[in-house]
């Protein structure tokens, strides 16, 4: 069994820390694992003093004044841990933003969840979710039109539940639950980015409403947290932005253009 965890974070050194201190008690060192800290500042991270390896990766390219791209982020950690749909890096690709608190264990939690579903999702939208790779085969990459910190999550979780019926979501604050794991992962109390105020939050908050209008555009206004109404009739349409990692013989439940 081979892991690979990402942790996305920009300029929240106190949050990360905290966030890679409770993963230290995961159960990770059981088996084969990465771990990589994805940073999207110039600012370098401070040293976390950690059991753990871990391998911090500068984002140089994206610019330090822009608020997150959290659906470019999610898709540069899967190209990465995968490597190849048809022949995967490794077993499960694990993705966090900086201010989760994770559960004791909890990789036996992971684990034994990815027995039934090939995607787990826990916490405070898509601030914890992991895969198989059969997920992505079914459901694709992430839609990266959406350029902030909102909705990406409404699309993706939207199109796993519609797509991909071994999947498990259990997004408590945002009225999106299906087949919710019994065991959680992470720490449903732990303040988010909203409750605690923090500044790069609200900053990304001044496009959610581009992300909204991308969001109902895509959906024919199709209300995001209507989770218990009538789905949108839909196909399961993405752009291909990246061919190598794609493969059209592999994603053939997706409507992709041929090339």
């Amino acid at each position: 069994m081979k892991i690979k965890v990402y942790f996305i974070t920009y300029r929240n050194n106190t949050e990360l820390s905290k966030t890679i201190k409770s993963f230290e008690d995961s159960g990770i060192t059981k088996y084969e694992y990465e771990i990589f800290i994805i940073n999207n500042s110039i600012d370098f991270p401070v040293e976390i003093n950690t059991i753990l390896n871990y391998r911090v990766i500068l984002n140089e390219t994206r610019p330090c004044f822009s608020t997150g791209h959290l659906s470019r982020n999610w898709n540069e950690c899967l190209i990465d841990g995968f490597k190849d749909v048809n022949n995967p890096n490794c077993d499960i690709v694990i993705l966090s933003q900086n201010d989760n608190y994770f559960l004791p264990n909890c990789i036996e939690t992971i684990i034994e969840g990815h027995k039934k579903y090939s995607f787990i999702q826990n916490g405070h939208g898509d601030s914890f979710h992991s895969y198989a790779v059969d997920s992505i085969k079914k459901v694709g990459l992430w839609d990266e039109r959406f350029c902030n910190i909102g909705f990406q999550e409404a699309d993706y979780f939207l199109r796993q539940r519609l797509f991909n019926p071994n999947c498990s979501i259990k997004d408590i604050r945002h009225g999106r639950i299906f087949n919710g794991i019994d065991k959680d992962i992470v720490n449903y109390s732990k303040l988010t980015g909203w409750d605690r105020e923090d500044i790069n939050h609200h900053e990304s908050a001044k496009y959610h409403k581009l992300s909204g209008k991308i969001f109902r555009m895509k959906y024919d206004g199709f209300n995001p947290r209507d989770w218990d109404g009538n789905f949108p009739g839909i196909h399961n349409q993405q752009a291909i932005l990246y061919p190598y990692f794609e493969d059209k013989f592999a994603f053939n439940n997706l409507n992709y253009l041929e090339y």
